[in-house]
């Protein structure tokens, strides 16, 4: 119905654009003015086809304002305004039309960007904007395609009068794109190619569903239910369980029975219909068809089975080395000391203060404030100041408080720093995130070399390292004494020599 109103015209399309894959590979085949010489089955319809035109993949960046009308400004109005803006916009750079959509575009989403439409990303006819495949209107699309980089037209549609800026193309280029191909590929063709693929694998192998024992088995459950529901494998007779639902060529094939018994041990539930028990025998048999078609892949293909080779040993050594290192790899606290004992001169504290503040937003109150706080004499003091007055948030309910903080973790420590001050001094108003800041100085704590305990982050990956080494040592040294290799050192000469 949506396309007959149009006269059957579809959007622009392109491979991989969510048009069904008879359609697309028929369209594909035809030059502009040419009809299909068949009806197109699909799965639910037949299509008559025609070619209307082909173009080159342009992706375009795109900007527009939208004028709409309202009750102090009509239709006729919005001509005037579009008309005259289109004269001033014309000829003029895309700053020049940011400008303008941020003071007359109705489109609020876009205008605050300049006009810009998709965040910036490109557009295409077929897959919509790069971003998130939104699509343009017919109309607007047709305006924008029609124009040249730079140039400025206007598209009228349902929601207004738009001025569309077209600022730059990108050629389509298959190297970029490899990976959103592949992407859409997987959307839309990759589960038909590879039912299409099983199921001719199937046949080959002399696989075959036996439609008869199938309706058999439809006709005795209930197509309404699922196979989560209790009991509903009941009416099912001993003699249609022992009947050959699924042939496997020369092999016995599953039985209803057993078909019904993996049905069961599954979580996901399937419909009693004909689509759903074929998906749920897809699933069981989808597997075995695939392990068939890999089992000699080894031989058929060296480098696959060097491939399968080196994955399976690695596993197998990354396994043996768990068991014999890392799962040992326990903190050792002596060989911890002992490192620590050695080194014990790199590791020192940070300089840290202690620090409470008054922040405000006004300056003229920051310096009547450092005038009272000059009046205290005690952290206590300081701290009933800055709760009555402070107005950084969360920080009145801490009394202004700070604790200790160091230079390189804190923006207030590192403005403290500049002023080299000591315990109990009280500095500012400093400028300090949009704001003033009078703050006391309540300790300072000088860089020191830290005791062992404190010693242990820093120096635990360290020790770690040690550790793990002689472990992989000791395991490689049981190696070799339970598979010594002997090193003949002449042929190795030799063939440096060569």
């Amino acid at each position: 119905k949506e396309t007959g109103r149009n006269g059957g015209v579809l959007p622009y399309i392109t491979a991989l654009s969510g048009v069904v894959r008879p359609l697309e590979d028929a369209v594909f085949s035809l030059k502009p003015g040419e009809v299909y010489p068949h009806p197109i089955r699909t799965r639910f319809v037949y299509i008559l086809a025609k070619l209307l035109d082909k173009r080159p993949r342009e992706m375009v960046r795109v900007r527009h304002i939208l004028l709409t009308p309202t009750e102090e400004f009509d239709s006729l109005a919005v001509e005037r305004r579009a008309d005259s803006l289109l004269k001033a916009l014309e000829q003029g750079a895309a700053e020049q039309f940011a400008e303008a959509a941020r003071r007359f575009s109705s489109d609020k989403s876009s205008a605050n960007n300049g006009g810009v439409l998709g965040g910036g990303s490109y557009y295409c006819r077929s897959l919509g904007f790069e971003s998130d495949n939104r699509r343009l209107l017919p109309q607007f699309e047709e305006v924008l395609f029609s124009l040249r980089d730079g140039q400025v037209g206007i598209a009228r549609t349902v929601y207004g009068v738009h001025l569309i800026r077209r600022d730059s193309t990108k050629s389509y280029n298959p190297n970029e794109e490899r990976e959103a191909v592949r992407r859409l590929y997987r959307r839309y063709n990759f589960e038909d190619d590879k039912r299409a693929f099983l199921d001719a694998e199937k046949q080959r192998a002399g696989w075959m569903l036996r439609e008869s024992v199938l309706a058999a088995l439809r006709t005795v459950v209930n197509p309404s239910r699922t196979t989560r529901d209790s009991a509903w494998d009941a009416s099912v007779s001993a003699s249609l369980r022992a009947e050959v639902l699924y042939s496997l060529g020369t092999h016995d094939g599953l039985t209803v029975g057993a078909f019904i018994d993996s049905l069961k041990a599954r979580r996901e539930p399937y419909t009693l219909n004909h689509q759903g028990l074929t998906t749920a025998l897809n699933k069981i048999t989808d597997p075995m068809i695939i392990t068939r078609l890999t089992a000699h892949l080894d031989r058929e293909y060296p480098d696959f089975a060097r491939l399968v080779r080196e994955f399976r040993d690695g596993i197998l050594l990354f396994k043996v080395e768990d068991q014999e290192v890392w799962s040992k790899l326990k903190f050792d606290t002596t060989l911890a000391r002992a490192y620590w004992d050695t080194t014990q001169t790199r590791y020192r504290t940070e300089l840290t203060y202690d620090l409470s503040e008054i922040f405000v937003l006004n300056d003229s109150m920051a310096t009547e404030l450092r005038k009272r706080a000059d009046q205290t004499t005690t952290q206590e003091e300081f701290e009933k100041l800055a709760a009555e007055f402070t107005q950084r948030a969360g920080y009145r309910e801490k009394n202004g408080h700070w604790g200790k903080v160091t230079p390189r973790t804190s923006k207030i420590a590192a403005l403290v720093e500049q002023s080299s001050p000591h315990a109990g001094q009280v500095l500012g108003p400093l400028k300090f995130e949009n704001g003033y800041s009078i703050i006391r100085v309540n300790a300072v704590f000088p860089p020191r070399q830290k005791t062992f305990e404190e010693a242990i982050p820093d120096l635990a990956a360290a020790v770690q390292e040690i550790k793990q080494r002689i472990l992989t040592e000791q395991w490689l040294g049981q190696l070799r004494k339970r598979f010594p290799v002997e090193y003949r050192m002449a042929t190795i000469n030799k063939l440096f020599r060569k």
